[in-house]
């Protein structure tokens, strides 16, 4: 039975919320890929829709490199990051657990992300400049992510403490890096870390 929007996001607020039950749930089903691509892919496109109807060009803005790749980059660098050092847990570490099931985790505690969607919708609307909150959430975000990543390490791979640490700060570094990287590339020299 495939489960409803109104059921994934009840298990994804349950994924943030640190419920390790619930990250074998999440890890473990193949529709949630399909949700936690929903859940790191909305909020990029409303933002893009939202902040392209701030320029005079209008929607035509959206296909700027100054306006997709720096709402997007942040999305695909922790995506990256996240299935790489998956990948080493799997290859090096000797963990027990899929590739996948880390992505699946990290996609629904980023559920957070679509506050964001509200801050794009009140900077356009005019009420206040939401970029700082954007950039707020966004951490906030990075830090639910690597703490959910420490846990699924130890919970679903079963690796030691050690071991969970070592490939959470994995997470973090190629978070980094993965984002200078393609900011480079896809935005050029203008490109910020951070707005």
């Amino acid at each position: 039975m495939k489960k409803t929007f109104s059921a994934q996001f009840a298990q994804a607020l349950d994924v943030v919320q640190m419920k390790v039950n619930s990250f074998s749930a999440v890890a473990k089903s193949e529709e949630s890929t399909k949700w936690g691509i929903v859940f790191f892919t909305v909020p990029v496109v409303v933002n893009l829709i939202l902040a392209a109807v701030t320029f005079p060009s209008g929607f035509s803005a959206i296909f700027s490199r100054f306006l997709i790749w720096p709402l997007a980059i942040p999305v695909l660098a922790l995506s990256g990051s996240v299935i790489g050092v998956a990948y080493v847990a799997k290859k090096y570490v000797n963990s027990k657990g899929e590739m996948i099931w880390l992505f699946r985790v990290v996609s629904h505690v980023s559920i957070v992300l679509w506050l964001t969607m509200i801050l794009f919708l009140l900077g356009v609307l005019g009420i206040f400049d939401s970029f700082g909150l954007y950039n707020l959430v966004w951490v906030v975000n990075l830090v639910l992510v690597l703490t959910a990543a420490e846990k699924a390490f130890v919970s679903l791979y079963g690796v030691s403490k050690k071991d969970a640490l070592i490939l959470t700060v994995g997470v973090l570094i190629g978070y980094f890096i993965l984002k200078s990287v393609l900011g480079s590339i896809l935005v050029g020299s203008s490109y910020r870390m951070f707005y």
